[in-house]
């Protein structure tokens, strides 16, 4: 097994004015990543997290409709998706219904580059092998991973695209309807994956009963 190696980064947020601690997560791995700075990102994710529907399952705690990137993300939402791929991000999901945990944070299980990766309850910044965080968050290489951004690069302008793609390329669909679909399946993706979360939370509990009514009639 070989675990991750770690480097302190906070991606930008105390030179950005920030002070504290905060569930910034999603927004300071993102900042890492593409090297943008922590404000423009926050602002980015604070402007979506404002605009989004209220649904009955975000409790009251949530941040949802609030102007903020402080309190974390609802990272299965649409708008997410499609900032994340208009950014040059590619997701890739690592756990599916009844598989389990097939992939942990650590080095020879995740592939080489510049990564989001989605574990429970945290998004963390990995380059090349290396956590990028405020903490090690790797629980040893234990931890397991739902799925990965991978960073491309290839950031996409959609008014920008679609205005080239008019003239330049007018037989060509236009991106910005192939980044929306790209964004449906995404979202598609992570519903089943949060799915798969709940369905082996309910397995492992149903195993428990079962060894300790095998010991009780035994």
């Amino acid at each position: 097994m070989e675990n991750l190696k770690f480097n302190y980064n906070d991606g930008g947020r105390e030179a950005a004015g920030y002070k504290g601690k905060a569930g910034d997560c999603v927004c300071r791995a993102i900042a890492i990543i593409t090297g943008k700075p922590y404000q423009e990102v926050y602002d980015a994710l604070a402007d979506g997290n404002a605009n989004q529907r209220q649904a009955k399952h975000n409790g009251r705690k949530s941040s949802v409709g609030s102007r903020t990137a402080r309190s974390g993300i609802m990272t299965n939402r649409k708008w997410f998706d499609n900032y994340m791929v208009q950014n040059g991000f590619v997701w890739t999901p690592t756990m599916l219904i009844g598989q389990g945990c097939k992939v942990h944070l650590r080095a020879d299980e995740l592939p080489k580059g510049k990564l989001v990766v989605s574990v429970s309850r945290h998004m963390v910044a990995v380059i090349d092998g290396v956590v990028n965080d405020t903490y090690d968050c790797t629980r040893d290489g234990g931890r397991c991973v739902y799925g990965y951004y991978t960073y491309t690069g290839k950031t996409i302008e959609p008014k920008k695209v679609e205005v080239i793609a008019e003239v330049e390329q007018p037989k060509v669909k236009e991106p910005s309807k192939d980044i929306e679909k790209l964004a449906k399946l995404m979202t598609a993706k992570k519903k089943w994956m949060s799915k798969a979360k709940r369905a082996e939370t309910a397995l492992a509990k149903l195993n428990k009963k079962i060894k300790y009514y095998q010991k009780k009639t035994a």
